[in-house]
């Protein structure tokens, strides 16, 4: 698969405890219409069964490290460190890529000496994104280091993920940027918006696409977040810096969102429904009631163009505002119920 001395990407592939799943992501890389690939598996502890089918690989053509279980940002600095191609590019053990999908990102990239190239993004359950279905139109692939055009399509670009984006290897090594692995949420926000600060030439190439599958329940997004409030603050440090030095980026934005520090609010109070939370109803009064008393400047949204858009928003904001607890946790409790059956939904159409 690859030529060690000219390797153009390494795909770096956490795993952990994901069974079969992971086949197809594998497979997805062994596909691939690009040379000069590394893919680089990295098992995170993973259970017996997971283990199995790493062994089966044919280990000509991929590089498998083994770790005690850290989680996922672990296993990804774990690639980082080990990757040698051009490019660094991230995929999930439940997703998978377009058969030309690296191909047309790196030309793209070699082409025009990008620091990031974003691709389109499916999801094949729950919420369905995709950047195609942008007001009904194909997003043209597009090149900038301009923010005011950057920002323009920013909704397609998913710039709080790392999905479906060649880094540049070359700048990661040096700026020494590697995930937070003390976070316990948004840890590719951090990653990505950090990236951001120190580098602008962006591309789009949207006719191939990444592939989210969402279907792995040992996936973070999903658990219980035991110190949440501290990986929260770190997020709004990221994004003032984001706001200060990038502040027509910071602009599209709430063309579309609601105020950063305000959403931070809503991951709080959603993160004490999520599986794995083993708290009472006191408890969460207690937790909802210390936050929102240590966070009101995060409450209280003083620039208009920050206010929320959405209806959903709009009536989180309400509620929240207010400062009823009871009436908060009630609301909340009934956003998770629906966000689990829509997952489950989608989970059983896939």
């Amino acid at each position: 698969m690859e030529n060690k001395k000219n390797i153009s990407v390494s795909v770096i592939l956490p795993v952990y405890n994901s069974g079969k799943i992971v086949e197809k992501a594998i497979q997805s890389v062994f596909q691939q219409t690009l040379k000069n690939i590394e893919l680089i598996l990295v098992d995170d502890g993973s259970d017996i069964e997971t283990k199995k089918i790493l062994d089966s690989i044919d280990h000509n053509l991929v590089r498998l490290i083994r770790k005690r279980n850290g989680g996922v940002s672990s296993a990804r600095n774990v690639g980082i460190r080990e990757a040698r191609g051009e490019y660094i590019f991230f995929l999930d053990s439940d997703d998978y890529i377009d058969d030309d999908f690296l191909k047309k990102m790196y030309d793209e990239a070699v082409k025009n000496d990008l620091d990031l190239v974003c691709g389109n993004v499916v999801e094949h359950n729950s919420t369905r994104i995709d950047s195609r279905n942008n007001k009904g139109k194909k997003i043209e692939n597009f090149i900038s280091s301009d923010d005011n055009d950057i920002g323009k399509n920013l909704n397609s670009l998913y710039l709080w993920s790392t999905w479906a984006k060649l880094f540049k290897n070359e700048n990661i090594k040096k700026i020494n940027i590697f995930f937070d692995e003390t976070m316990e949420l948004g840890e590719d926000l951090y990653f990505t918006y950090s990236y951001l600060l120190n580098f602008s030439k962006l591309g789009f190439v949207g006719d191939s696409s990444y592939h989210i599958e969402n279907i792995n329940s040992n996936s973070l997004s999903k658990k219980y977040s035991k110190d949440i409030t501290e990986t929260l603050e770190k997020q709004v440090t990221l994004w003032t810096k984001i706001e200060n030095k990038r502040p027509l980026l910071a602009e599209w934005y709430y063309k579309t969102h609601v105020d950063f520090r305000f959403y931070q609010v809503t991951l709080f109070i959603d993160n004490l429904y999520k599986n794995g939370a083993n708290l009472n109803y006191k408890e969460r009064l207690e937790k909802l009631e210390f936050f929102l008393s240590n966070h009101k400047k995060w409450i209280e949204i003083t620039d208009e163009h920050n206010l929320p858009k959405g209806l959903k928003d709009k009536i989180l904001y309400r509620v929240i505002n207010k400062q009823n607890s009871y009436c908060i946790l009630t609301i909340f409790y009934l956003k998770e119920r629906l966000r689990r059956l829509k997952f489950s939904i989608g989970k059983g159409i896939k």
